[in-house]
Protein backbone atom coordinates (compact mmCIF):
# COMPACT_ATOMS: atom_id res chain seq x y z
CA UNK A 1 0.00 0.00 0.00
CA UNK A 2 1.27 3.27 -0.04
CA UNK A 3 1.17 5.75 2.58
CA UNK A 4 1.16 9.58 3.01
CA UNK A 5 -0.23 12.44 4.62
CA UNK A 6 -0.12 16.15 4.58
CA UNK A 7 3.00 16.37 5.76
CA UNK A 8 4.54 13.32 5.06
CA UNK A 9 5.35 12.29 1.20
CA UNK A 10 3.97 8.88 -0.22
CA UNK A 11 6.04 5.94 0.53
CA UNK A 12 4.95 2.49 -0.76
CA UNK A 13 4.80 -0.25 2.33
CA UNK A 14 3.97 -4.01 3.22
CA UNK A 15 2.30 -5.57 6.16
CA UNK A 16 3.02 -8.94 7.37
CA UNK A 17 -0.06 -10.37 8.76
CA UNK A 18 2.03 -12.76 10.72
CA UNK A 19 4.87 -10.56 12.21
CA UNK A 20 1.89 -8.20 12.24
CA UNK A 21 5.44 -5.59 10.91
CA UNK A 22 5.03 -2.56 8.30
CA UNK A 23 8.19 -2.44 5.95
CA UNK A 24 9.15 0.40 4.09
CA UNK A 25 10.03 -0.97 0.54
CA UNK A 26 10.24 2.66 -0.79
CA UNK A 27 9.91 6.50 -0.37
CA UNK A 28 9.97 9.63 -2.50
CA UNK A 29 13.05 11.29 -1.77
CA UNK A 30 12.49 15.38 -1.33
CA UNK A 31 14.74 17.99 -0.19
CA UNK A 32 11.50 19.43 1.58
CA UNK A 33 12.46 20.93 5.31
CA UNK A 34 9.18 22.86 5.50
CA UNK A 35 7.41 19.39 6.31
CA UNK A 36 7.51 20.38 10.43
CA UNK A 37 6.16 23.89 9.70
CA UNK A 38 2.82 22.53 7.71
CA UNK A 39 -0.49 22.86 9.78
CA UNK A 40 -4.33 21.26 8.38
CA UNK A 41 -7.37 20.95 10.37
CA UNK A 42 -10.39 18.73 9.67
CA UNK A 43 -13.75 20.66 10.51
CA UNK A 44 -17.32 19.11 10.41
CA UNK A 45 -20.11 21.11 10.34
CA UNK A 46 -23.37 21.15 8.65
CA UNK A 47 -25.00 23.27 6.06
CA UNK A 48 -28.58 25.52 6.51
CA UNK A 49 -30.60 21.92 5.69
CA UNK A 50 -29.26 19.91 8.40
CA UNK A 51 -26.36 18.24 5.80
CA UNK A 52 -23.48 17.01 7.65
CA UNK A 53 -20.22 18.33 5.58
CA UNK A 54 -16.81 19.07 6.22
CA UNK A 55 -13.82 21.26 5.33
CA UNK A 56 -10.01 20.68 4.89
CA UNK A 57 -8.30 23.99 6.16
CA UNK A 58 -4.63 24.36 5.41
CA UNK A 59 -2.21 27.10 7.50
CA UNK A 60 0.04 29.39 6.30
CA UNK A 61 3.80 28.06 7.52
CA UNK A 62 4.84 30.29 10.39
CA UNK A 63 1.62 30.60 11.09
CA UNK A 64 2.01 33.61 13.80
CA UNK A 65 -1.93 33.40 16.21
CA UNK A 66 -1.52 37.51 17.03
CA UNK A 67 -2.07 37.74 13.39
CA UNK A 68 -4.47 37.75 10.74
CA UNK A 69 -3.92 36.22 7.12
CA UNK A 70 -5.84 35.68 3.91
CA UNK A 71 -7.77 32.75 2.52
CA UNK A 72 -8.41 31.29 -1.04
CA UNK A 73 -11.05 29.19 -0.81
CA UNK A 74 -11.26 26.28 -3.12
CA UNK A 75 -14.67 24.04 -4.67
CA UNK A 76 -14.81 20.87 -6.59
CA UNK A 77 -17.54 18.84 -4.96
CA UNK A 78 -16.72 16.81 -2.12
CA UNK A 79 -13.14 17.39 -1.18
CA UNK A 80 -12.54 16.09 2.33
CA UNK A 81 -11.40 12.78 1.14
CA UNK A 82 -8.12 14.75 -0.20
CA UNK A 83 -7.05 15.32 3.19
CA UNK A 84 -4.16 12.56 3.54
CA UNK A 85 -2.36 13.88 0.28
CA UNK A 86 0.33 15.13 0.83
CA UNK A 87 0.57 18.32 -1.60
CA UNK A 88 3.74 19.17 -3.54
CA UNK A 89 5.23 22.76 -3.73
CA UNK A 90 5.05 23.45 -7.70
CA UNK A 91 4.96 26.64 -10.11
CA UNK A 92 3.43 24.40 -13.32
CA UNK A 93 0.38 23.10 -11.57
CA UNK A 94 -2.46 22.52 -14.82
CA UNK A 95 -4.82 24.73 -12.82
CA UNK A 96 -2.42 27.17 -11.38
CA UNK A 97 -3.55 26.05 -8.48
CA UNK A 98 -1.40 24.80 -5.91
CA UNK A 99 -2.00 24.92 -1.81
CA UNK A 100 2.12 24.77 -0.52
CA UNK A 101 2.82 27.47 -2.56
CA UNK A 102 -0.14 29.23 -0.95
CA UNK A 103 0.67 28.29 2.45
CA UNK A 104 4.21 29.38 1.68
CA UNK A 105 3.24 32.95 0.53
CA UNK A 106 1.22 33.34 3.98
CA UNK A 107 -2.07 32.73 2.94
CA UNK A 108 -5.05 29.68 4.61
CA UNK A 109 -6.18 27.15 1.83
CA UNK A 110 -10.07 26.03 2.42
CA UNK A 111 -10.77 22.85 0.82
CA UNK A 112 -14.89 22.98 1.51
CA UNK A 113 -17.06 19.84 1.03
CA UNK A 114 -20.33 20.68 -1.44
CA UNK A 115 -23.51 19.13 -1.52
CA UNK A 116 -25.78 19.53 -4.40
CA UNK A 117 -30.01 19.18 -3.30
CA UNK A 118 -33.30 20.00 -4.51
CA UNK A 119 -32.41 23.92 -4.63
CA UNK A 120 -30.05 22.90 -7.95
CA UNK A 121 -26.11 22.89 -8.38
CA UNK A 122 -25.39 26.84 -7.90
CA UNK A 123 -27.57 27.60 -4.72
CA UNK A 124 -26.66 24.13 -3.02
CA UNK A 125 -23.13 25.17 -3.77
CA UNK A 126 -23.62 28.85 -2.23
CA UNK A 127 -25.17 27.51 0.65
CA UNK A 128 -22.30 24.66 1.00
CA UNK A 129 -19.20 27.58 0.95
CA UNK A 130 -21.22 29.91 3.18
CA UNK A 131 -22.13 27.48 5.69
CA UNK A 132 -18.19 26.52 5.64
CA UNK A 133 -18.05 30.65 5.86
CA UNK A 134 -20.05 31.03 9.02
CA UNK A 135 -18.25 27.71 10.73
CA UNK A 136 -15.12 30.09 10.70
CA UNK A 137 -16.47 33.16 11.71
CA UNK A 138 -15.16 32.55 14.94
CA UNK A 139 -11.88 31.78 13.84
CA UNK A 140 -9.70 35.21 14.83
CA UNK A 141 -6.76 33.98 12.67
CA UNK A 142 -8.49 34.43 9.12
CA UNK A 143 -9.09 38.16 7.64
CA UNK A 144 -12.03 37.57 6.58
CA UNK A 145 -12.55 40.89 4.62
CA UNK A 146 -9.14 39.39 2.27
CA UNK A 147 -11.04 36.07 1.65
CA UNK A 148 -11.02 34.44 -2.13
CA UNK A 149 -12.36 31.79 -4.02
CA UNK A 150 -11.33 29.47 -7.12
CA UNK A 151 -12.42 26.45 -8.62
CA UNK A 152 -12.04 24.84 -12.57
CA UNK A 153 -14.33 22.96 -14.48
CA UNK A 154 -17.31 22.12 -12.38
CA UNK A 155 -15.67 23.96 -9.82
CA UNK A 156 -15.44 27.11 -12.12
CA UNK A 157 -19.40 26.63 -12.75
CA UNK A 158 -19.07 27.16 -9.27
CA UNK A 159 -17.20 30.26 -8.61
CA UNK A 160 -18.86 31.69 -11.22
CA UNK A 161 -22.29 31.04 -9.70
CA UNK A 162 -21.20 31.79 -6.26
CA UNK A 163 -19.41 35.11 -7.60
CA UNK A 164 -23.03 36.24 -9.14
CA UNK A 165 -24.90 36.06 -5.70
CA UNK A 166 -22.22 36.07 -3.01
CA UNK A 167 -20.67 39.69 -1.16
CA UNK A 168 -17.99 37.48 1.02
CA UNK A 169 -15.10 37.55 -1.46
CA UNK A 170 -12.63 39.61 -2.13
CA UNK A 171 -11.92 38.21 -5.57
CA UNK A 172 -12.15 35.30 -7.28
CA UNK A 173 -10.64 32.85 -10.04
CA UNK A 174 -12.89 30.49 -12.79
CA UNK A 175 -11.20 28.29 -14.63
CA UNK A 176 -12.60 26.29 -17.70
CA UNK A 177 -16.33 26.72 -16.23
CA UNK A 178 -19.86 26.82 -17.39
CA UNK A 179 -21.46 30.49 -17.78
CA UNK A 180 -25.00 29.48 -19.54
CA UNK A 181 -26.00 26.20 -17.98
CA UNK A 182 -29.02 26.39 -20.58
CA UNK A 183 -26.50 26.52 -23.74
CA UNK A 184 -24.15 23.69 -21.85
CA UNK A 185 -27.81 21.28 -21.37
CA UNK A 186 -28.32 21.81 -25.35
CA UNK A 187 -24.63 21.24 -26.48
CA UNK A 188 -22.47 18.50 -27.57
CA UNK A 189 -19.88 16.99 -25.76
CA UNK A 190 -17.54 15.93 -28.04
CA UNK A 191 -15.18 14.72 -25.39
CA UNK A 192 -17.19 12.27 -24.63
CA UNK A 193 -19.15 11.60 -28.03
CA UNK A 194 -22.24 12.29 -26.60
CA UNK A 195 -25.12 15.40 -26.04
CA UNK A 196 -24.68 17.68 -22.65
CA UNK A 197 -27.66 17.07 -21.43
CA UNK A 198 -26.74 13.43 -19.55
CA UNK A 199 -24.54 15.52 -17.18
CA UNK A 200 -27.21 17.85 -16.11
CA UNK A 201 -29.62 15.46 -15.45
CA UNK A 202 -28.07 12.32 -13.77
CA UNK A 203 -24.23 12.98 -13.40
CA UNK A 204 -22.51 15.82 -12.25
CA UNK A 205 -24.79 18.72 -11.85
CA UNK A 206 -27.16 16.25 -10.13
CA UNK A 207 -30.52 18.75 -11.19
CA UNK A 208 -32.86 14.91 -11.82
CA UNK A 209 -34.72 16.82 -14.43
CA UNK A 210 -35.00 18.04 -17.86
CA UNK A 211 -34.92 21.48 -19.06
CA UNK A 212 -38.46 20.96 -20.25
CA UNK A 213 -39.80 19.68 -16.49
CA UNK A 214 -38.63 22.65 -14.97
CA UNK A 215 -37.04 25.59 -16.89
CA UNK A 216 -37.01 27.96 -13.84
CA UNK A 217 -35.00 25.24 -11.59
CA UNK A 218 -32.21 25.96 -15.19
CA UNK A 219 -32.86 29.68 -15.08
CA UNK A 220 -31.90 30.24 -11.00
CA UNK A 221 -28.65 28.17 -11.35
CA UNK A 222 -27.72 29.79 -14.49
CA UNK A 223 -24.96 32.05 -13.75
CA UNK A 224 -25.26 34.08 -17.07
CA UNK A 225 -28.71 35.86 -15.55
CA UNK A 226 -26.89 37.18 -12.88
CA UNK A 227 -23.99 38.39 -14.27
CA UNK A 228 -23.98 42.23 -13.05
CA UNK A 229 -24.10 41.65 -9.71
CA UNK A 230 -20.55 40.25 -9.56
CA UNK A 231 -19.02 43.04 -6.87
CA UNK A 232 -15.75 40.99 -6.83
CA UNK A 233 -12.78 41.36 -9.48
CA UNK A 234 -12.56 38.13 -10.90
CA UNK A 235 -10.10 36.39 -13.12
CA UNK A 236 -10.91 33.95 -15.88
CA UNK A 237 -8.88 31.31 -18.01
CA UNK A 238 -9.65 28.47 -20.50
CA UNK A 239 -7.96 27.01 -23.44
CA UNK A 240 -9.20 27.22 -26.51
CA UNK A 241 -8.79 23.89 -27.63
CA UNK A 242 -11.16 23.07 -24.66
CA UNK A 243 -13.82 20.04 -25.67
CA UNK A 244 -14.86 18.95 -22.13
CA UNK A 245 -16.17 22.83 -21.15
CA UNK A 246 -16.17 25.11 -24.46
CA UNK A 247 -14.24 28.14 -24.49
CA UNK A 248 -16.86 30.48 -25.51
CA UNK A 249 -18.63 30.18 -21.78
CA UNK A 250 -15.80 32.25 -20.63
CA UNK A 251 -15.87 34.55 -23.50
CA UNK A 252 -19.42 35.13 -22.64
CA UNK A 253 -19.18 35.80 -19.12
CA UNK A 254 -16.23 37.98 -19.89
CA UNK A 255 -18.61 39.88 -22.17
CA UNK A 256 -21.27 40.15 -19.65
CA UNK A 257 -18.72 41.52 -17.18
CA UNK A 258 -17.51 43.72 -19.18
CA UNK A 259 -20.73 45.51 -20.73
CA UNK A 260 -21.53 45.76 -16.57
CA UNK A 261 -18.61 47.54 -15.99
CA UNK A 262 -17.54 44.98 -13.71
CA UNK A 263 -13.04 44.28 -13.03
CA UNK A 264 -12.56 40.79 -15.18
CA UNK A 265 -9.15 39.61 -16.72
CA UNK A 266 -9.87 36.54 -19.37
CA UNK A 267 -7.11 34.64 -19.92
CA UNK A 268 -7.21 32.53 -23.56
CA UNK A 269 -4.52 30.01 -23.79
CA UNK A 270 -4.72 29.15 -27.67
CA UNK A 271 -3.18 25.66 -27.82
CA UNK A 272 -4.91 24.40 -24.48
CA UNK A 273 -7.47 22.18 -23.90
CA UNK A 274 -9.20 21.62 -20.36
CA UNK A 275 -6.47 22.54 -18.08
CA UNK A 276 -3.08 24.24 -19.37
CA UNK A 277 -0.69 20.98 -18.92
CA UNK A 278 2.65 20.34 -16.90
CA UNK A 279 5.74 21.68 -16.94
CA UNK A 280 4.27 23.85 -19.87
CA UNK A 281 4.70 27.67 -20.33
CA UNK A 282 1.20 28.21 -20.25
CA UNK A 283 0.96 26.40 -17.02
CA UNK A 284 3.82 29.10 -15.72
CA UNK A 285 2.22 31.70 -17.16
CA UNK A 286 -1.10 30.45 -15.17
CA UNK A 287 0.09 29.79 -11.55
CA UNK A 288 2.55 33.54 -11.95
CA UNK A 289 -0.26 35.32 -12.77
CA UNK A 290 -2.97 33.40 -10.23
CA UNK A 291 -0.89 34.42 -7.52
CA UNK A 292 0.28 38.36 -8.44
CA UNK A 293 -3.96 38.44 -8.81
CA UNK A 294 -4.20 36.97 -5.37
CA UNK A 295 -1.06 39.40 -4.19
CA UNK A 296 -2.55 42.62 -5.41
CA UNK A 297 -6.62 41.80 -4.25
CA UNK A 298 -5.84 40.59 -0.94
CA UNK A 299 -2.81 41.67 0.24
CA UNK A 300 -2.59 44.91 -1.79
CA UNK A 301 0.30 44.26 -4.04
CA UNK A 302 -0.42 47.19 -6.69
CA UNK A 303 2.72 47.14 -8.27
CA UNK A 304 1.45 44.27 -10.89
CA UNK A 305 1.54 45.87 -14.04
CA UNK A 306 -0.74 43.45 -15.99
CA UNK A 307 -3.34 43.58 -13.68
CA UNK A 308 -2.99 47.53 -13.35
CA UNK A 309 -3.18 47.99 -17.04
CA UNK A 310 -6.41 46.12 -17.02
CA UNK A 311 -7.78 47.70 -14.16
CA UNK A 312 -7.47 50.86 -15.14
CA UNK A 313 -9.67 50.16 -18.05
CA UNK A 314 -12.73 49.62 -16.51
CA UNK A 315 -12.41 53.28 -14.82
CA UNK A 316 -12.16 54.51 -18.49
Amino acid sequence: FIKENYNIPPQVETYNTITKKNKIWYKVKLSDKSTSLLKQEVFTYKNTLGKELKSVLYYPVNYDSTKKYPMIVHIYQIQSHTSNRYQIPKIDDPLGFNIRLLQQKGYFVLLPDIVHDSRGTGWSALDSVHSALDFLEKFKGIDKKRIGLTGHSHGGYETNFIATHSNRFAAYISGAGHSDIVRAYFSYSYKFNIPFYWQFENQQYEMFKPFAEDKILYLNNNPIMHVEKVNAPILLWTGQKDETVHWGHTIEFYIGLKRNKKKVVALLYKEKEHDVGIGTIESLDLNKRSMEWWDYFLKNKKNIDWINQEMNKVLK
